[in-house]
């Protein structure tokens, strides 16, 4: 019989500018590396980081974000994809409507 064991997760968001996406980068190599996934939804400069653990942060992390002035944001990216794609969606519609004319 397996055994699955639950826990609870947290989910921090933080919005970066360039130069703190560099800092935090440096500051996480010693410790975990990027992922190469995911489809740019933010504009040029921005960054969003999204920290996933079972438990507290770690402490290194946690001072290096105070350090770097780096503060929690509240965030959706399925509401941002939503919203680029209506965009996107309007855009054509309009596109068809003045060649239908």
């Amino acid at each position: 019989m397996a055994y699955q064991a639950t826990f609870k997760r947290y989910e921090m968001k933080y919005l970066l500018t360039e130069q703190q996406k560099r800092a935090v980068l440096q500051a996480m190599q010693p410790y975990m590396k990027l992922d190469g996934y995911g489809i740019p939804l933010l504009g040029k400069g921005q960054t969003l980081m999204e920290i996933k653990t079972s438990g507290g942060l770690p402490l290194w992390m946690s001072h290096e974000l105070s350090r770097l002035k780096v503060y929690q944001t509240s965030f959706s990216k399925y509401g941002l994809a939503y919203q680029n794609m209506m965009t996107k969606s309007n855009k054509q519609e309009q596109r068809r409507i003045l060649h239908a004319c």
